[in-house]
This record gives structure tokens, sequence and C-alpha cells, in this order.
């Protein structure tokens, strides 16, 4: 009971501060999918971004930085100074 194996299972989507900053991204990048599509609108605001990451507890540092990389990475595209 509750080994190691399930931890990933039983992630608190609000709080995923104590995972790795690979999973942390995995997590983030799903919730900007569901919003976008609860929403319908494919675009996110730079503010959006930093409250969703709030409000999940996001523990990577720089959060600009950490969407900069997201960018150069190809994971979110700039469209302008504050929307991806």
């Amino acid at each position: 009971m509750g080994g190691a194996g399930k931890r990933g299972k039983d992630v608190n989507p609000n709080d995923i501060s104590l995972l790795s900053i690979p999973k942390q991204t995995k997590f983030f990048v799903e919730a900007l999918r569901l919003r976008t599509d609860q929403e319908g609108n494919k675009v996110l605001e730079f503010q959006d971004m930093v409250d969703i990451g709030k409000s999940m507890n996001l523990q990577t540092g720089d959060f600009k930085q950490f969407i900069d990389k997201l960018n150069a990475q190809g994971i979110l595209l700039k469209k302008n100074a504050k929307q991806y």
C-alpha cells in the first residue's frame, strides 16, 4: 500500500511542487491544453499561464524563463509579447 509506484497516479493537480521539473512541465502543459479546449480558444495570455501555474503550485524557478524555454522547444508558440 501506497508504494512509490503509485505516486504518479496519486498526484494532486493543485500541488505539483514535489515533482521533478519535467513532470511539473507535463502537468502544466496538460492544464494549458484543458483550459484552451474548455474555452475553445487556442491563445493564452501570459497572465493566464501565470495564474494556472500558481493554482498548481508550479515550482520551476523564473516563470518567464520557463515559458521562454517551452517556446524555444516548440511546446508553446509565442504570438506576441504577451500571448502564446
